[in-house]
């Protein structure tokens, strides 16, 4: 119940966002933005932006990962080892925890995988 409300408000924020964007008056012909005339970036350069957005998309996987890893396993911890069998409402709040906990892990391995002295 409580997951169907999350989705239909985050649905019903970005029709709004959309429809705002509409009512504005703006045509598509006013966000075409013509490139710079400028020199072609370096292999290098190129190379460095291509780093920048993998270690950006990694951080974001593996923080995800980390959020579900742990939040999977304290619901396991909460099914069937807690003090009564299956999911109470209060046994959320802890799925929940497990679920930060575990996207901080992920976070702070994927930073720290970034800072390794070389």
């Amino acid at each position: 119940m409580g997951r169907t409300i999350l989705v239909a408000t985050l649905i019903l924020g970005v029709c709004v966002l959309a429809a705002q964007g509409n009512a504005v008056g703006a045509t598509s012909s006013e966000f075409l933005v013509p490139l710079p005339a400028a020199d072609p970036l370096s292999d290098q350069e190129l190379l460095e932006v291509e780093g920048d957005l993998g270690f950006f998309l990694s951080l974001l996987i593996l923080t995800a990962i980390g959020a579900a890893a742990g939040a999977g396993g304290k619901a396991i911890e909460e099914q069937w080892f807690d003090e009564d069998y299956g999911i109470d409402r209060d046994d959320l709040r802890q799925i929940g925890s497990g679920a930060v906990q575990g996207a901080i892990g992920g976070f702070a391995g994927g930073m720290g995988a970034r800072f390794i002295p070389i």
